[in-house]
């Protein structure tokens, strides 16, 4: 993508109408998440028009321009989490439960990292509801579904909520 191009998403990202139905939809979402009991799970009546894979694209496009705005951006996440010593799904395909999909061993990270989509490079940082999980790990069934939400696996021994529950996240794409 050009600095054109970027330069026109951006502009179409943030017309009024846009910004209006996103702030809208965020504060809906928002207050469902906190009147809800933890075994509600939100569905979304509405499609995300900024979906992940175009700020991703921007950014493999454009790493040394965005490098330095590494500004947050809200997305949509369905959560779920996982813990190796379960073994089974929480594992590797190649049955390897020691290390995640960058190499690092998992139980360094426990509480502090996240299986993400692979559109999502390895360092990008999940604030989900005040926590931080960094992605390092990958999974077959951790995808951007069709309704622009991501599937985001928190490496936990216990979730804090539902499997599959939609929240509202910010993310920030890695520093290189």
């Amino acid at each position: 993508m050009s600095s054109k191009d970027l330069r026109e998403y951006e502009s179409m990202k943030a017309t009024q109408d846009y910004k209006e139905a996103l702030d809208r939809e965020v504060l809906r979402l928002k207050s469902e998440l906190i009147t809800s009991t933890p075994e509600f799970t939100v569905t979304p009546e509405f499609v995300i028009t900024s979906t992940p894979e175009k700020i991703i694209k921007s950014y493999n496009d454009n790493k040394e321009y965005l490098s330095d705005i590494a500004a947050w951006h809200e997305i949509v996440i369905r959560y779920s989490w996982y813990y190796p010593p379960y073994g089974g799904i929480n594992c590797r395909s190649d049955g390897k439960c020691s290390e995640m999909a960058n190499g690092e061993e998992w139980y360094q990270y426990l509480n502090k990292a996240c299986a993400c989509p692979s559109e999502f490079p390895f360092g990008t940082v999940f604030n989900i509801l005040g926590e931080e999980f960094v992605c390092k790990d990958r999974g077959g069934a951790i995808i951007i579904n069709s309704d622009g939400s991501a599937w985001i696996d928190v490496l936990s021994k216990n979730g804090r909520y539902k499997w599959g529950t939609y929240i509202v996240a910010k993310y920030k794409l890695p520093r290189e």
